[in-house]
């Protein structure tokens, strides 16, 4: 697939290519071990084993742990249990967040508070998270260690950004701050830990998670636009819904600072007067003061950032598939936007 913006043409890779590299880096091995760890130890309620697993996401952050160790060898053995063990913890994280936020969709499916209540949701995070210690404890305190940052980071992340609920001033750094710690620390560790256990030099592991950092506040800024530019049915889950919930993401924060309107947008965000109107309103000032561009622009630069990164270590197939996740995040198909070659300097920061 192809798309032209500015005279350039881009290739975004397809849904179909995506399926190709979880094919070839095992991803249905790490699917079939979560079954598999589902259906042991623990009697879930009827019909929660069917629902998780038909409950798939993209698959990102174990992708990142498989494709990691592919610069390394022996992927296959030792990666496997550990991708399996990063996902289930994200699913984790999902189940108790829908609890928190009051969501009824996930993944395009009933969420599991909506269906059966908050205590099955928190119980049924609680059981990934046990899940998911048992099955990184063999690979010992290096790996354990960064396992237990990845939650750390998360849950310092989700106080920060409960501090600034609602607040129309809020600053684009600290707004990067936290997406470094909820989304891009996740990212990193996958990046990072995947490479450790294929045995890589220590300076590819950094590369990797650095990498990987930037890829996850790049694929952080894209989800926030997508809020205002896609359809429930596309997302899979409510749009709209961090405004309505005080979280302020970088799109509002732009409109923030380049709307002529923004003494009412801020209004609107202080007085948390999210009706359908003001909802309205708010989308049309992202459009017009290319808050989404900007936003889009950004995601991008970070991209950038990612691909230096990426550059830095050997050619072949794992790097290559890296590069087609990248694209494929960085894929600018829905999203309203004009430009995406803005710099650095050209960002109302």
């Amino acid at each position: 697939m192809s798309l032209v913006i500015d005279e350039k043409t881009l290739d975004i890779p397809t849904h179909e290519a995506m399926d190709g590299i979880k094919k070839h880096w095992g991803m249905d091995s790490v699917y079939g071990l979560l079954s598999q760890e589902l259906s042991s130890s623990c009697p879930l309620p009827q019909g929660v084993r069917e629902h998780v697993l038909l409950t798939q996401g993209k698959g990102i952050r174990p992708m990142l742990v498989l494709i990691s160790a592919g610069f390394g060898r022996d992927r296959k053995e030792k990666a496997g249990p550990m991708a399996a063990a990063l996902e289930m913890l994200h699913m984790a994280t999902l189940a108790h967040d829908d609890v928190i936020d009051g969501s009824s969709l996930r993944r395009s499916r009933t969420s599991i508070n909506a269906k059966w209540g908050d205590g099955t949701a928190v119980l049924l995070g609680d059981f990934f998270y046990g899940k998911s210690l048992k099955l990184v404890s063999p690979y010992g305190v290096p790996v354990t260690d960064r396992f237990a940052d990845i939650i750390l980071d998360m849950v310092t992340g989700e106080f920060q950004e409960a501090e600034s609920l609602f607040d129309p001033q809020g600053k684009i750094s600290d707004y990067l701050k936290r997406t470094g710690k909820k989304t891009a620390s996740f990212f990193s560790h996958c990046c990072g830990i995947g490479a450790m256990i294929s045995g890589i030099s220590a300076e590819q592991v950094k590369h990797l998670e650095q990498f990987g950092y930037y890829l996850g506040v790049a694929f952080q800024i894209k989800d926030d636009i997508l809020d205002w530019c896609s359809s429930e049915e596309d997302r899979g889950k409510p749009v709209c819904h961090d405004l309505k919930q005080g979280v302020l993401t970088l799109p509002i924060l732009f409109a923030m600072r380049l709307s002529k309107k923004r003494g009412k947008l801020g209004k609107i965000i202080k007085n948390r007067n999210i009706t359908l109107d003001n909802l309205e309103f708010i989308k049309q000032e992202l459009i017009k003061t290319g808050a989404i561009e900007y936003s889009y622009g950004m995601a991008s630069l970070y991209g950038d950032c990612a691909r230096i990164n990426l550059n830095r270590l050997p050619g072949g197939m794992a790097k290559d598939h890296l590069e087609t996740v990248l694209e494929y995040i960085l894929d600018p198909s829905g999203v309203t936007t004009a430009d995406n070659s803005l710099k650095v300097q050209d960002l109302p920061l």
